[in-house]
Order: structure tokens, then sequence, then C-alpha cells
């Protein structure tokens, strides 16, 4: 009955991180080389590091991740859930030009 877990195929790389996520935290975050990301669901924090490695050059000295479970959302027509959300804040050794200066 043990099942073994395969891995999620990657296409590309950029599957995996979908976009930084730009708040007034975020920006406050990245000024000590903390980034945030909105990332898949399905990826473990060292397919993430490792995607992150690979696409920025940085080296990861540790990833947080958190899930914003969905919620029921009322419409016009009725109910619908609205997305399950993860997000990664990775620690980075280095400073990246990924947000806006202030």
């Amino acid at each position: 009955m043990n099942q073994v877990l395969e891995k999620p195929k990657i296409k590309e790389l950029k599957e995996i991180l979908i976009s930084p996520i730009i708040t007034h935290k975020s920006t406050i975050l990245a000024q000590s080389k903390c980034y945030t990301f909105l990332v898949k669901r399905n990826f473990n924090k060292d397919q993430i590091a490792e995607a992150f490695e690979k696409i920025f050059g940085a080296k990861v000295l540790r990833i947080n991740t958190t899930v914003k479970r969905s919620k029921n959302r009322r419409t016009k027509k009725g109910y619908r859930m609205s997305a399950d959300l993860k997000k990664a804040y990775i620690q980075t050794d280095k400073e990246l030009d990924i947000f806006p200066k202030l």
C-alpha cells in the first residue's frame, strides 16, 4: 500500500515561480534580501529553491511557504470557490533588482 509520489514534471522553470508579489510588506522585506513570490501549489521548497537559483543566479539561504486556503465568494450567479494560493518568502545571499526602489 506504499505509494511513491512522483515529482511534477517541469517544462520550464518559470512554471514554478508565477510572479513576484509587490506589496508594501514585500518591498520592505526586499530591503533585507527576502523576496516574495506567488508559486504553484504542488511544488515543494527544494524545487522552488532550485528554480529561483537557476533563474536569478542567487544562492537561496532559506524559504518559508504559506498556503492561503480557498473561500466561498458570493457572485451574481451564486457562490464560487476562490483558488488556493501559495506564497514563498525566499531569503537570498545578495540583493536582486526585482522590486521598484523606494
